[in-house]
């Protein structure tokens, strides 16, 4: 995935800045070219996601709408469609109360956290954005028994 150059850029990074730089490169590079050697994203529907959507949290069932949600939120989120076919990963976009990107994760034993909640370009999420998708998923039936709340989000 990383190739050799950009290895030795990391190795000899120095500050976050030029960390952050490389990062939005190769952000870009997915983002603008999702079928390059770098993650083969094929034109592909995903699995069915395991907690049902609402009109502002919405799950991506289309390799499309990720490759679109990476593009619009300026991050890498193109790089967990294997995942996502594997069915141990889902990612939904939300609307309200911020535009934000969500990634669902199931652990070994079968519960379901939140492992990533971000805005555009990696931004934490205001508290009512954080909220606002904890009480959807405290709401959501399938999943009461089995959620894990995640300090990450």
């Amino acid at each position: 995935m990383v190739k050799q150059a950009e290895r030795r850029q990391l190795t000899h990074c120095r500050s976050i800045n030029e960390l952050e730089r490389i990062h939005n490169r190769y952000v870009d590079r997915i983002n603008n070219h999702p079928t390059n050697q770098d993650i083969k994203i094929k034109d592909v529907d995903y699995p069915v996601p395991p907690i049902v959507g609402t009109e502002h949290i919405i799950p991506l069932t289309h390799s499309r709408e990720l490759i679109r949600e990476g593009k619009k939120q300026h991050h890498c989120v193109a790089m967990y469609h294997r995942l996502i076919l594997k069915g141990t990963c889902y990612i939904y976009k939300v609307i309200k109360p911020e535009r934000a990107t969500l990634e669902i994760r199931i652990t070994p034993n079968g519960k379901y956290h939140i492992a990533q909640l971000k805005l555009d370009k990696n931004e934490e999420p205001s508290m009512d954005t954080k909220e606002a998708v904890l009480q959807w998923l405290m709401t959501a039936d399938k999943i009461k028994d089995t959620f894990l709340l995640s300090k990450k989000a």
